[in-house]
């Protein structure tokens, strides 16, 4: 089986699971996205499609129409992305015999809801174990000179770290850039 959608809602078990994959997408609350019109009508006219193994989702109606996610725990990178990449494909397949697509530029890329995603449309969140890390004072700093942007440091040392652009690199130079630039920051680390 491919999956399960949830267009009437989900259990509080089928929510948890997800949530604990970060395949469930939550109300937005920062003023910014509020304002950009993206909790209207919350939670209308949203779903996610999550296959039968929670390593991939699709969100509808989340930021854009359409947002693939794909998780895993081993830190697989490639595998991450062929996974997206085969995902991808499917869907714009399904959508081509449709007679449909993703809106594209040939100048700007993928246009999303969001400028910030202009290009790829790709982010690529990486989540690290690494205590050491986490602590310097200059890693919102690293991660800048290494292509990349902060997303939290906790103290219990978790380091979330996204591509800072998208804009003028393909999806492979994106992968190759986040890859490299968060074992820099884990060879720093000890």
């Amino acid at each position: 089986t491919w999956g399960v959608m949830y267009p009437e809602g989900m259990s509080q078990d089928e929510a948890e699971a997800l949530a604990a994959q970060e395949l469930l997408f939550q109300e937005p609350s920062t003023p910014a996205k509020l304002a950009a019109g993206v909790g209207r009508n919350w939670p209308d006219a949203r779903g996610v499609f999550a296959t039968a193994d929670q390593g991939l989702a699709v969100w509808i109606n989340h930021e854009d129409h359409v947002s693939i996610v794909v998780a895993r725990p081993d830190g697989d990178v490639a595998a991450a992305f062929t996974r997206l990449c085969r995902a991808e494909e499917a869907l714009e397949l399904a959508l081509r015999h449709a007679g449909h697509g993703f809106v594209r530029d040939a100048r700007l890329g993928f246009l999303t809801a969001f400028p910030e995603r202009v290009g790829t449309g790709l982010s690529m969140k990486v989540t690290m174990e690494a205590p050491n890390l986490a602590s310097r004072m200059d890693l919102a700093a690293l991660c800048k000179a290494e292509g990349l942007q902060l997303v939290r440091a906790p103290a219990c040392g978790t380091v979330e770290v996204v591509n800072a652009a998208s804009l003028g690199v393909s999806e492979a130079a994106t992968v190759d850039v986040v890859s490299e630039a968060c074992a820099k920051l884990l060879a720093l680390a000890g």
